[in-house]
């Protein structure tokens, strides 16, 4: 009877020291502007097309980019072990009543300084880790922490960028789903800690997730790996080891 009791205290005391085979990042995403509309082709018209839209459309296409993301870092960084778990908290639309327009009426685009004031000032806000706001149009105006801080001006055009908590993509309706992903994963790495661009070196030869300028879908660097495993290390209580 002691043996037995020994030997389920022993699988107790393991099983508590195995840690979480995944660690979670909580998304909280808003969208500023009306899907796209989605044309369906009805054969038995002859004007052959019908606005088929529904915000709970665009809400999937949304939740299948940030599906795709976390697969990519399954598949890429953890050799198909799911480590990394992102979790969508709420995909709302945020009806902006005075959209904070940079130099109104003459580049359309997003000030982006004022679109973090706006996120951060957000009340009522669900539990997330990190705030994504989806923007129709391109951003400008923000202050980074750059490589490139000394030569870029306030006109400067960016598809997205992030600060501390916030993520904004820009032209979102513009993009094909593998750039918005690929635009997702890229600010995620900035917040995840790749603080600097790969070299353009680098981007010559491959297209990675983590290039100045991504056009399509990219690969995850080695960098960028190490960030991942990184925050996966340390969220769930395990010790990063030195190199990272």
């Amino acid at each position: 009877m002691n043996i037995i009791l020994l030997g389920i205290a022993v699988l107790l005391a393991g099983s508590c020291s195995v840690p979480p085979s995944t660690a979670k990042i909580t998304l909280g995403i808003y969208y500023t502007f009306q899907p796209v509309q989605q044309y369906v082709a009805w054969p038995e018209r002859k004007n052959g097309l019908e606005v088929a839209t529904t915000h709970e459309n665009f809400k999937n296409e949304i939740r299948e980019m940030v599906k795709n993301t976390e697969l990519q870092i399954t598949n890429e960084v953890f050799q198909g072990e799911r480590k990394i778990e992102l979790v969508i908290n709420f995909v709302e639309r945020w009806e902006i009543g005075n959209f904070p327009w940079h130099k109104p009426d003459k580049t359309g685009t997003a000030d982006g300084d004022k679109f973090f004031e706006s996120v951060h000032k957000l009340k009522n806000k669900p539990k997330a880790d990190i705030y994504i706001a989806l923007i129709a149009v391109e951003i400008s105006n923000v202050k980074l922490r750059s490589e490139f801080a000394s030569t870029v001006s306030s006109d400067q055009t960016y598809d997205a960028v992030q600060k501390e908590n916030t993520i904004l993509i820009g032209a979102f309706l513009k993009h094909t789903k593998e750039k918005n992903e690929t635009l997702l994963q890229h600010e995620l790495g900035h917040w995840l800690g790749v603080e600097r661009h790969e070299p353009q070196e680098n981007c010559d030869k491959t297209q990675l997730v983590m290039c100045a300028y991504t056009i399509s879908k990219g690969a995850i660097s080695e960098v960028h790996k190490k960030a991942i495993k990184k925050f996966y290390l340390g969220r769930t209580g395990q010790n990063p080891p030195s190199e990272y």
